[in-house]
């Protein structure tokens, strides 16, 4: 999935690196569990108080991989859920003004959970929503500075792309504000 941002890359890559900014964008996400360094690099662990349909659920964020303005990829733990996390930023325009924000959500194609099991499609529903609210909220922020108006809404005019091919619709999106 990718959407351009009204920011320059270098907001949208604080607000993808910096723990105080991260808290504030990220869906579900309530607060910081323990410190965790500014910058990411490999490496890095990110603890974060998350809440998932009501239930409290730690997130976990591992760094595999940051290249500061132009990649950051990381492993994410919800609950049983585990995942690779990888958001690509490119400039979207000459003057900087804007950037192409990509994300990929790679998973298993099954999910364990207590006495059951997610299936391929429901771990690609729940990859897809968590790709799209996540990339949602990080435009929502970059651009005005304040969280997401409905974290679970899902973003007008984001490219969906699952397992590398263009899907055949438009993701239908957040409420424009008029």
């Amino acid at each position: 999935m990718a959407a351009v941002v009204a920011a320059p890359r270098r907001s949208v890559w604080d607000a993808l690196a910096e723990p105080e900014q991260i808290v504030h964008w990220r869906p579900g996400v309530t607060g910081l569990l323990g410190d965790a360094p500014r910058e990411p690099a490999p490496g890095r662990r990110l603890r974060l108080r998350c809440v998932l349909q009501g239930v409290p659920v730690p997130l976990e964020e591992l760094v595999l991989e940051a290249a500061r303005e132009e990649r950051l990829r990381s492993e994410l733990r919800l609950g049983l859920f585990r995942c690779e996390e990888t958001f690509t930023l490119a400039g979207a325009d000459p003057d900087g003004g804007h950037t192409r924000v990509g994300v990929r959500i790679a998973t298993a194609s099954e999910t364990p959970l207590v006495g059951e099991s997610l299936d391929r499609f429901a771990v690609r529903r729940f990859a897809t929503e968590l790709a799209a609210n996540s990339l949602a909220a990080l435009r929502d922020w970059c651009e005005h500075g304040r969280p997401a108006a409905a974290p679970t809404a899902r973003t007008r005019g984001l490219d969906v792309q699952i397992l590398g091919h263009e899907a055949a619709r438009v993701v239908e999106a957040l409420p424009r504000e008029r």
